[in-house]
């Protein structure tokens, strides 16, 4: 169950990343109440506690860890207002290739896993063609959006 507890881990850390990016776009960052509302997590607490410290995401490269901050450093050559959203897309493809892993397990729980994490990803796509298609979304907006598949 390693893997799976890798997933879960970079999983809690990338939708931490995302939620203090996501406020730090919507006008800045309360620590008490990411203190109250949102702490601890576990062993990312430390992690996350930093970034509220820290305050502008520019601060953030040296302090998100692993594969994660590889995903975040990418993001910083992005424009500002697409930081979130891409930073989103590139820790789900990471993600993906947990379950792109655990697929090639024979036995265990490691597989199933996969199988669900893989099926919530496509579930997210179709989501998004349908909503952007019924909106009237370019489809080359929509196709950047897409994640990764399972497959």
């Amino acid at each position: 169950m390693p893997l799976i507890s890798a997933y879960v881990s970079d999983y809690v850390l990338a939708k931490g990343v995302a939620l203090l990016l996501r406020l730090h776009a919507q006008g800045g960052i309360q620590s008490r109440q990411i203190e109250d509302l949102f702490l601890p997590v576990g062993e990312h607490t430390h992690v996350l506690r930093s970034l509220v410290a820290a305050g502008d995401p520019k601060n953030w490269a040296s302090i998100v860890p692993g594969p994660v901050g590889d995903a975040f450093r990418a993001v910083l050559e992005q424009p500002e207002d697409q930081w979130a959203a891409q930073f989103e897309l590139l820790a789900a493809n990471h993600l993906m290739r947990y379950a792109r892993q655990g697929k090639l397990q024979t036995m265990g729980p490691e597989r199933v896993a996969a199988y669900f994490v893989g099926f919530r990803s496509q579930a997210y796509n179709f989501k998004l063609v349908v909503s952007g298609r019924f909106n009237g979304l370019d489809p080359e907006v929509i196709r950047r959006r897409l994640r990764e598949c399972y497959v």
